[in-house]
């Protein structure tokens, strides 16, 4: 029922590292459990010219607000890509699945998994993400060892997903050259009340 989210971008890929805490790993090799997975979820589109700021439903979205849904689990420990349209509807497969590259370790009762897509996708794929723009995103978590199955899981309402924007390299330039130009300038001051201090020592 927890999930921790972190995720970092470039110029070309966005990757998410989701961890949670699971005392059984499921299944074991001799076992006939049903799998440990997580799935992320987006929209399809964003809808931008909605006043309400309209987003699809939190449960796999709706007839007229499809999602797209990338599923690892523990049995193939791969990423599956599909779009839905609700949660009782078809779950159409994605042209992307092979765009979406996925890692998981278990040690120590907890999960890590590494999730990387590009971060621009063609529009049947799913969302091409800008730095910029709030993204909404939604998780679930399937349970293996304690039956989780189908419907049956913990899921997260909409949260947002923004990438920051890269600061530019000259908003890192500027407090050093106002330190610099401090410096210089407390020396030029430093240096012209030592010459008037001379002058007045001559003068005496």
């Amino acid at each position: 029922d927890y999930l921790q989210v972190r995720s970092l971008y470039n110029e070309r890929e966005l990757a998410w590292l989701i961890a949670w805490d699971d005392p059984l790993r499921d299944p074991h090799a001799e076992q006939k459990l049903r799998p440990d997975a997580v799935q992320i979820q987006m929209p399809m589109a964003l809808y931008p010219d909605s006043q309400e700021g309209e987003k699809p439903y939190f449960l796999e979205g709706d007839a007229g607000h499809p999602v797209g849904l990338w599923r690892w689990d523990s049995k193939t420990d791969k990423t599956s890509a599909m779009q839905a349209r609700g949660l009782a509807g078809k779950k159409e497969a994605l042209a992307g699945a092979a765009l979406f590259v996925s890692s998981a370790s278990y040690a120590d009762g907890r999960w890590r998994l590494l999730i990387k897509r590009p971060r621009m996708l063609a529009k049947e794929q799913g969302l091409s993400l800008e730095p910029g723009v709030f993204f909404p995103i939604a998780f679930s978590a399937w349970d293996g060892g304690n039956g989780d199955e189908g419907a049956k899981r913990s899921i997260s309402s909409w949260y947002y997903l923004l990438l920051e924007p890269q600061k530019p390299k000259t908003l890192y330039a500027y407090p050093i050259l106002a330190f610099t130009l401090d410096g210089c300038l407390e020396a030029l001051f430093l240096t012209y009340r030592r010459k008037r201090a001379a002058v007045r020592r001559s003068h005496v």
